[in-house]
């Protein structure tokens, strides 16, 4: 727990058969789906370390640790939205207006074995690992950059 510095949360989890890291990130955003909610996205990396043996070509592998690595993120999504409805909560700061959205990196560094198992324990140390900066708003803050969001794009 507490391996990446610069992360709000960070974990590292090794088994003889697995290497994993995890990193929380947050960024301030708008509510999506239920307004009192903030926001948590998974997203997995295993380059090419869990990739299938017997694969034909670099394409095949990277396509394989591609689908591997959205299986893994979509997995770990279903159970963060389910198991933390109620922590959800927490990280809305104005109701309809503003929440906390949590970026949770996973880097899978070794992968055999139960790679979702270790994730899960990975993410779920990182969150409890995890920090959050306090913030405090006025009545200018809320008003500025409710319009013209889109410069990043």
């Amino acid at each position: 727990v507490g391996v990446v510095r610069t992360a709000l949360g960070s974990s590292r989890v090794r088994t003889s058969e697995a290497d994993v890291m995890c990193c929380v990130k947050g960024e301030l955003s708008r509510p999506e789906t239920d307004p009192e909610s903030g926001v948590v996205e998974v997203h997995v990396n295993s380059g090419s370390v869990v990739a299938a043996d017997g694969l034909g070509g670099e394409k095949e592998k990277e396509a394989a640790t591609q689908q591997q690595n959205s299986e893994l993120a979509s997995q770990l999504n279903g159970f963060l939205q389910h198991s933390l409805s109620e922590d959800m909560r927490a990280l809305c700061i104005v109701s309809g207006s503003l929440c906390w959205r949590l970026h949770i990196d996973v880097l899978v560094v070794d992968g055999r074995g139960l790679l979702l198992d270790i994730c899960s324990v990975a993410v779920r140390a990182a969150l409890a690992d995890t920090i959050l900066p306090a913030v405090s708003l006025d009545s200018t803050t809320m008003g500025e950059g409710e319009e013209g969001d889109s410069e990043e794009e």
